[in-house]
């Protein structure tokens, strides 16, 4: 017994450092760190055009779909309700989406305007190089289960905090 009635305890971890070593190989880590260098690219690409990856995904979303609630398109995009919200405020602010009014007055279904189909069909070129882009990167990444010693070997993005950008080729037609 230690002064105060307290008793110390020593306990002995039973992760070895090999155990911690393996969590270099998350998949669910490389997942989001993926996802991140995927949404930098594309948001590099349309830059130019004034949106960013997730508006154009909303804009083309609602395009593919004729109009949605907003709770049907959180469902189709994977985004939470209140998320997806301040992406549509956004683009109700630039008129490029409209909300109508449903029966249930805790939804409401929204749809592109003529100026949002506008900027869809500018923007789209954008999106189609970055598609490109990005497939030709992935598919150039070097193959899983190599011989890894380093996580720079890895595949998936580079371990880095850099938010450096790359220049954005022109597209044809721009000057």
């Amino acid at each position: 017994m230690v002064a105060g009635g307290f008793r110390c305890v020593y306990t002995h971890s039973v992760l070895s450092r090999a155990k911690i070593a393996a969590t270099r190989e998350c998949l669910c880590l490389d997942a989001r760190s993926t996802a991140r260098l995927l949404t930098r690219h594309y948001d590099e690409w349309l830059r130019p055009t004034g949106l960013r990856s997730t508006q154009f995904s909303v804009l083309a979303a609602l395009a593919n779909t004729g109009g949605a609630t907003v709770s049907r398109l959180a469902d189709i995009l994977g985004l939470e309700r209140t998320t997806l919200s301040r992406s549509l405020a956004l683009l109700e602010e630039q008129a490029w989406v409209l909300s109508d009014a449903t029966e249930d007055a805790r939804e409401r279904r929204v749809r592109l305007s003529g100026e949002g189909w506008e900027q869809l069909e500018r923007s789209y070129p954008a999106w189609e190089a970055a598609q490109a882009a990005a497939i030709e990167m992935l598919a150039s990444a070097p193959e899983a289960g190599a011989a890894e010693e380093e996580p720079a070997n890895r595949v998936g993005p580079e371990r880095s905090t850099s938010h450096e950008t790359r220049p954005v080729p022109q597209l044809p037609g721009e000057r």
